[in-house]
């Protein structure tokens, strides 16, 4: 597994949001991302890492409540060997 720091995760979240305002910090719900976008996330970062991050079950609307930081840390858990 290659490794992605949390700044260069945001910056990916950043660019595929359209928006340059997101900090670890950043509440993920406030980020109203869509389903398109956040697959486009996940998969520059399953590309930079060379892992799946295997979030067919994870629960998104779960995600909302937490900080940017957090959700990074989520999937990097999630993360399978390719």
């Amino acid at each position: 597994m290659n490794e992605v720091s949390a700044p260069e995760a945001l910056e990916l979240l950043a660019e595929v949001a359209g928006t340059d305002t997101i900090s670890p910090d950043t509440t993920f719900g406030t980020l109203s991302l869509d389903s398109l976008t956040l697959i486009e996330w996940v998969s520059l970062l399953e590309e930079k890492l060379d892992v799946d991050l295997n979030i067919r079950d994870l629960d998104i609307t779960a995600l909302n409540e937490l900080s940017i930081g957090a959700v990074i840390d989520q999937l990097r858990d999630r993360a399978v060997n390719e």
